[in-house]
């Protein structure tokens, strides 16, 4: 029993916003360890993808240049300004006249794409004028024409102005799209961490739930009873996967036992278990408690508060007559159950407490027909269980299942329990994965120690599936 009151009452305090902190930082650490080398490959293979649709999309841009020195007067200063100018003046001379000259000399065709321009080189008086195109020819054949065309056009301009081209200046390039290239590196490597951070954030989405031991351990001094793994259900067919499987479920064997060991059942105790929402394996662990009882030699009788039982006025007929009790028990694998209404049980635990019913008196009828009782209790959610059955009741232990419970619903539902008297012993921690089992509780060198052992002793010879 515990010796210290604890309040769970209290809505989410600074400790507990900690604890999640810790937690999802924990969690997070986790993700990495456990897929970084996933969330790698998904970063370059995003990279790569987009590297590749600018391989598959990009068209290779030719370019045919030359270079003019430019004069007016003789004088430094006057040829720069006339320099910067013509280089300014260029592009709106290209729109208005250039361009349909350049078309009409080559009998281009709006298909045929080109792009023309001029600039200041070395910051002096001199012009670099290129044209561009995907195909070579159209680019050299474009230039031609500007070469022939231009100073012309620029002595209209600025009068007596002379553009000296200077020999062995015109080349054909291939030119390098850098920029476009390092865009799209750039939005598949964005894609890649973006993707990457979704999937963080559905690993630690959850971080409001338990993940481990000290989750609940920073919350209340209740004592550890179990953590016990997921195991896997149905078919494996990979034999590794069948490997852990076997494993697993001799870890959940052992904590079954030793659980069982440490709750230090006796004779005429009753136990609740009881967790905080539906499917949280509730009656899978008072199952399989209740089986190594009988393995052990006691008889042990589990009692079960069902929404949907169709006896629903069973607890009346036994309280009037408990003769009738043994035609309720139904028992299955040697082990006996009585299964209750929800409805009825809280109706006669509201007349006890006007005197009408005594829901005590119920059990201690089954205290007769077994060594104890195991009461695998229908969840917080759909009840409050109120204080007469608590007089009932020896021992409570809470069940949380990992990555389901809510921190706040640990605090809600043993408060509630709390305040309508039940005598909360511990908690058990279901569908723990690897990392919460003997990492949480007993430290990873033993969890390794054990789990090489089991795979050395116990499957070595396994058969192929």
């Amino acid at each position: 029993m515990r010796e210290q009151s604890n309040n769970y009452d209290s809505s989410l305090t600074d400790d507990t916003i900690t604890i999640q902190i810790r937690d999802t930082i924990n969690r997070l650490v986790l993700g990495f360890k456990r897929y970084g080398l996933s969330m790698l490959l998904v970063l370059l293979s995003t990279t790569l993808t987009a590297v590749l649709l600018w391989t598959y999309s990009h068209q290779p841009v030719y370019e045919k240049q030359t270079i003019y020195t430019v004069t007016i007067t003789g004088g430094t200063a006057q040829d720069n300004l006339a320099t910067a100018f013509l280089t300014g003046s260029f592009p709106e001379l290209m729109n208005s006249q250039l361009s349909d000259v350049i078309r009409e000399d080559l009998q281009l065709s709006d298909q045929d794409s080109f792009e023309v321009n001029v600039e200041i080189l070395n910051s002096v008086n001199m012009i670099r004028m290129y044209a561009r195109s995907t195909d070579p020819e159209i680019a050299e054949n474009v230039l031609n024409v500007l070469t022939a065309r231009y100073p012309e056009f620029a002595s209209k301009d600025l009068g007596n102005v002379t553009l000296t081209e200077i020999e062995d200046s015109q080349h054909l390039n291939l030119v390098e799209d850098n920029e476009r290239f390092l865009l799209f590196a750039l939005v598949g490597f964005i894609v890649g961490i973006v993707l990457n951070s979704l999937f963080l954030l559905r690993f630690i989405f959850r971080f409001k739930t338990v993940q481990s031991t000290s989750s609940i351990s920073r919350i209340t001094n209740l004592k550890n009873y179990a953590v016990l793994p997921k195991l896997t259900q149905g078919k494996v067919e990979r034999k590794k996967n069948y490997r852990e499987q076997i494993i697993l479920q001799d870890i959940f064997d052992q904590e079954i036992k030793a659980s069982t060991l440490k709750l230090k059942i006796q004779k005429d105790d009753t136990l609740m278990f009881v967790s905080a929402k539906p499917k949280e394996g509730v009656t899978t662990i008072v199952g399989e408690i209740a089986k190594h009882l009988t393995n052990i030699g006691q008889r042990p009788l589990i009692f079960q508060i069902v929404e949907d039982s169709s006896n629903k006025n069973m607890i009346k007929q036994i309280l009037k007559r408990p003769a009738v009790l043994d035609t309720f028990i139904t028992k299955e694998d040697r082990i006996n159950y009585l299964t209750v209404n929800l409805n009825e049980f809280e109706e006669v635990c509201r007349e006890s407490i006007t005197g009408k019913n005594d829901i005590h008196e119920l059990i201690n009828f089954l205290k007769k027909r077994s060594d104890c009782i195991l009461i695998d209790a229908c969840s917080l959610e759909k009840t409050n269980y109120l204080p007469p059955f608590a007089q009932a009741v020896d021992k409570t232990i809470y069940i949380v299942k990992q990555g389901t419970t809510e921190i706040t619903e640990v605090q809600n539902g043993l408060s509630v329990l709390e305040n309508n008297g039940y005598k909360l012993l511990g908690y058990m921690m279901n569908y723990a994965d690897r990392d919460s089992l003997y990492y949480g509780a007993y430290g990873k060198g033993k969890y390794d120690k054990y789990y090489t052992s089991i795979q050395d002793k116990t499957i070595e010879n396994l058969p192929e599936l």
